[in-house]
């Protein structure tokens, strides 16, 4: 019985000592969460759009993360200090990238209704 005991702690000690626990300071030009939904929407759009097809993106010489650095006035290493202090945060992480997906559903949804009344007035014609 002390032998289960025993291994058991020692099985417990060992699970929280190889725990990798760290954190990462606030970015000296830290991203408002809302702001942070904004990029993240457009980079998943962005991201999505040239896993569909990437030729009007070459055509229009349009560089992703370029083009979120000019529209949101910031630089690859501000936009990677405010991804990683973010992801450290799994509450806040979690509720950007709920907020995101709801973005992403509406916009989709508008599209979607776009593109159904487009084919109703060809049909029509």
């Amino acid at each position: 019985m002390i032998r289960r005991v025993l291994f058991g702690v020692g099985i417990f000690l060992m699970v929280v000592a190889c725990q990798k626990s760290y954190s990462v300071a606030e970015p000296d030009q830290l991203i408002e969460k809302q702001e942070m939904i904004h990029i993240i929407t457009d980079m998943m759009i962005l991201d999505a759009a040239s896993n569909v097809s990437d030729i009007p993106l070459l055509k229009n010489d349009v560089k992703a993360y370029r083009f979120i650095a000019d529209k949101y006035n910031v630089d690859s290493i501000q936009l990677k200090q405010n991804l990683t202090y973010y992801n450290t945060r799994f509450d806040e992480n979690l509720e950007i990238y709920e907020q995101v997906k709801k973005r992403i559903e509406v916009k989709r949804n508008v599209m979607d209704s776009i593109l159904s009344r487009a084919d109703s007035l060809k049909t029509k014609q």
